[in-house]
């Protein structure tokens, strides 16, 4: 025969009697009638192999009442954080990115992004570490990152990459230059003896 489990229930009414030191007090605050709390309390002690009161009036923790009280107010905390996520909507983004970004893209685009991402999805983090294309491309294989922003091409095994914009570059020079005065062409800059192809 399986072994009973403990259940968010009992923890729910062990607490509220922690709290109360009144089974009446506690039935009341929970919602219940008291033969119910009591005998939900009555099985939990069963579980745990000993009394979690004193009882009397009030009703007073045992040491080991004392010892699963706290564990116990933690549990129900992580339940509730638990609903509270499943609460959210499905098409929300909720838990962590790990967003690996070049520095010359990191420093224009990652503010507004990430400031969208926060307004839209409070329940999403980012966390964002900056690197060369190369070690993003490492890390994201590795597992350090979830996804990367990085100029292409970004080559790896088992990587998929989508263009997400192009950026028009410009080239700025001084009025006198010999490539100013005409449309500008790769060939001439290149040859610049400032400029590498």
């Amino acid at each position: 025969m399986p072994r009973p489990r403990t259940t968010i229930r009992q923890l729910s009414y062990f607490v509220a009697l922690a709290d109360t030191g009144s089974f009446t007090r506690a039935a009341e605050q929970m919602g219940v009638s008291q033969p119910s709390l009591s005998q939900q309390i009555r099985a939990l002690e069963t579980i745990v192999g000993a009394a979690l009161f004193e009882r009397g009036v009030p009703a007073i923790l045992t040491p080991l009442g004392r010892d699963l009280l706290e564990r116990a107010r933690s549990i129900l905390l992580d339940v509730a954080d638990l609903e509270d996520v499943r609460a959210t909507s499905a098409d929300t983004l909720i838990g962590t990115i790990r967003l690996g970004v070049s520095p010359t893209l990191g420093a224009y685009l990652m503010p507004s992004l990430v400031a969208r991402l926060h307004r839209e999805h409070p329940a999403l983090r980012v966390h964002v570490r900056e690197g060369l294309p190369t070690a993003l491309a490492s890390g994201l294989a590795s597992g350090v990152h979830d996804l990367i922003l990085a100029q292409l091409p970004v080559a790896g095994r088992g990587l998929h990459s989508e263009r997400l914009f192009r950026e028009p570059l410009h080239v700025t020079m001084a009025a006198d230059h010999p490539c100013g005065p005409r449309p500008a062409s790769r060939q001439p800059i290149c040859a610049a003896p400032t400029c590498s192809p």
